[in-house]
């Protein structure tokens, strides 16, 4: 779907009088505020419940599912490289590329996660970021809804990966998702899972793109930028904080410090600086 065909199917949901309301906590859209708008027909609610900043008209699940498993494309996200281009990525071990997953290896040292923990990537797409947890010494397991990304990952990587939540086990110690929670139809059903399968004492670690009032006042353009047909969902700080529901939690942004990240008592609800363009977010079950 190019943005033309977005702005029309918006546009015909709106003259049909389509409901609307937030993904996560159902608080219908007229009990929500206005926070940004695109082409006069897109809208960006924030929830007076729950915090989720979500778009609206929104898609169906089966819109979204067919639109990830066919449509979506992000570069190197989520293009397949050839083999030639693979074996390259593979002899430099990703590093100093787009998909470098050196800074969240470092992120899980300072969380004290042992590197032969068992982790989860969620929304693995073709699978980079799971082979170098593995390589990391991680027992790592990648989760990829699209099935063709799925079975690259498996294939060309030799990675476990899985695209069916029955299939994933449980007594993971990190429950981890790089650039996901913005794009699936329901972050409550990836929080159940993520509960359900994590271990006592594990993390729920996920970075997105920054919805957090201090970046909206920071940089208001890239907050603008930041939502829209591939990205329905945008996570705040608030958002974090409501979703952990007592359970101890970390917000911040990138450009984060690791060592106020190391210093964290993990047992009480902690907020960086969060001006920065990229969300970090952490939950200990």
């Amino acid at each position: 779907m190019n943005k033309y065909q977005y702005l029309l199917s918006s546009f015909g949901k709106r003259l049909k009088g389509q409901p609307s309301y937030c993904p996560h906590c159902k608080q219908p859209e007229a009990q929500g505020r206005s926070v940004d708008t695109k082409y006069t027909v897109t809208r960006l609610i924030e929830c007076t419940n729950c915090h989720l900043l979500y778009r609206t008209p929104a898609d169906s699940v089966q819109e979204a599912h067919a639109f990830y498993q066919e449509e979506y494309e992000q570069g190197y996200t989520t293009g397949m490289p050839d083999d030639a281009t693979l074996k390259q990525l593979l002899s430099a071990g990703f590093s100093n590329t787009e998909r470098d997953y050196s800074r969240y290896v470092a992120l899980m040292d300072a969380l004290k996660v042992p590197r032969s923990a068992k982790v989860l990537d969620f929304g693995c797409s073709w699978g980079y970021g799971t082979y170098q947890f593995q390589q990391a010494g991680y027992a790592a397991t990648g989760f990829e809804i699209s099935q063709p990304r799925c079975k690259y990952a498996a294939d060309k990587l030799g990675v476990d990966a899985h695209h069916r939540y029955e299939d994933l086990g449980s007594g993971y110690q990190v429950f981890f998702s790089s650039h996901v929670l913005e794009h699936v139809d329901s972050i409550a059903d990836v929080w159940n899972l993520a509960r359900r399968v994590l271990a006592p004492g594990g993390f729920f670690i996920g970075y997105t793109p920054n919805g957090s009032e201090a970046y909206r006042q920071a940089n208001f353009r890239g907050f603008h930028l930041s939502w829209g047909l591939k990205h329905p969902n945008l996570l705040q700080d608030r958002f974090v904080e409501k979703l952990a529901d007592g359970l101890p939690a970390l917000v911040s942004s990138t450009p984060h410090a690791l060592d106020a990240i190391a210093g964290w008592d993990q047992k009480s609800t902690v907020r960086l600086d969060t001006s920065g363009w990229e969300l970090l977010l952490i939950i200990r079950k």
